[in-house]
């Protein structure tokens, strides 16, 4: 029978990117290593409940579509972030035009 897991320790574990985890998170693949520990070491004699497996891939999937949604959100805000750039400067480059314009025809009524 398979039980549900409430809370695993990762206290020390450094992430890619050398971020620490937090006490209570689990990324996708330890989640799926927990699961795989889990069929290892079942019972033979009294295997897993097929609701309770069937339960856990849907938790594993629900996970990995969170951390792809979590992965596009933040990519969004760096294009986003790059946009606005492009935008500023647009809008430079625009104020300077126009101040040359202005430069330019007081220049043609001073003649």
């Amino acid at each position: 029978m398979i039980h549900d897991v409430t809370s695993v320790s990762t206290t020390g574990q450094t992430l890619e990117g050398g971020r620490q985890r937090k006490g209570s998170d689990l990324d996708k693949n330890a989640f799926l290593q927990l699961l795989v520990t889990e069929l290892k070491y079942q019972n033979p004699m009294d295997p897993a409940d097929n609701k309770d497996f069937i339960a856990q891939l849907a938790q594993f999937s629900a996970l990995e579509q969170t951390t792809n949604l979590n992965e596009s959100f933040g990519a969004m805000g760096a294009s986003q972030q790059q946009s606005s750039e492009t935008l500023r400067e647009m809008a430079d480059m625009l104020r300077q035009i126009q101040t040359l314009q202005e430069q330019m025809v007081s220049l043609l009524k001073s003649k």
